[in-house]
């Protein structure tokens, strides 16, 4: 227990978003993990992959990365 709770900065952003691309078909998460590697988008970045519907791709990202993304 070296680090208890703390205080939340209201300054600092906070929470999740989806980013959706648009994907020309359905491929499984590694292909899509490819794209994103050759893309340079930090792996550890990308919290969930999802597809919701047909021709797209959904990234669950933190707010705070979703400019540089």
């Amino acid at each position: 227990a070296g680090r208890g709770f703390q205080p939340v900065d209201q300054n600092a952003i906070q929470g999740y978003t989806f980013v959706y691309l648009n994907s020309p078909h359905r491929m499984p998460h590694s292909e899509v993990r490819n794209c994103l590697r050759i893309l340079g988008i930090a792996q550890n970045r990308i919290l969930d992959i999802h597809f919701p519907t047909k021709g797209y791709v959904g990234l669950l990202i933190h707010r705070s990365f979703e400019d540089e993304l």
